[in-house]
């Protein structure tokens, strides 16, 4: 007899030490706690994936870029910049991506070195975006911010490099 599996989830967990590529046809994703990405490393999540609960911390690189036709989902996922250092800061590269909870770049009590790049992609009931402290331009294009908390920036002269 067949088995029918529904809504069956591909489990992500731990340090990505390697770089990655999450494709749709392994969507769903499902976080088991906290995935970190770590430095050195990529993490890119192609067109079409969902990733649902949980928490990615990026020391690497994360490159997220969905399209019109078939963008990445995020929900309730917290994605943030790890404790990192100023000498190796990490990198969000995101598009076409809708957020429905969680959050992005989200604050974390300790200090962030890295950039974003997020265009055309909608926040929804997210949290605040925490840019601090920016190690590059970061570039914040055409989105769509529904019940979010907004964005705080913070840089440092003394802690560029």
């Amino acid at each position: 007899a067949d088995q029918i599996i529904i809504n069956a989830s591909t489990l992500i967990k731990g340090v990505i030490s390697n770089d990655t590529v999450l494709n749709s046809f392994d969507s769903p994703y499902l976080i088991d706690g906290l995935v970190q990405i770590a430095y050195g490393v990529t993490l890119t999540i192609n067109p079409g994936v969902e990733i649902n609960e949980g928490r990615i911390e990026v020391f690497g690189a994360l490159s997220a870029k969905g399209n019109a036709d078939e963008p990445i989902e995020f929900n309730n996922v917290s994605v943030s910049i790890g404790n990192n250092k100023i000498t190796e800061p990490a990198m969000m590269d995101i598009s076409f991506a809708n957020f429905q909870g969680g959050g992005l770049w989200s604050p974390s009590g300790n200090a962030a070195y890295g950039s974003l790049q997020l265009r055309d992609s909608i926040l929804n009931n997210t949290n605040y975006i925490y840019l601090w402290y920016p190690t590059s331009s970061c570039f914040i294009e055409r989105n769509i911010f529904l019940n979010a908390g907004g964005i705080s920036v913070g840089t440092s002269d003394d802690e560029c490099p």
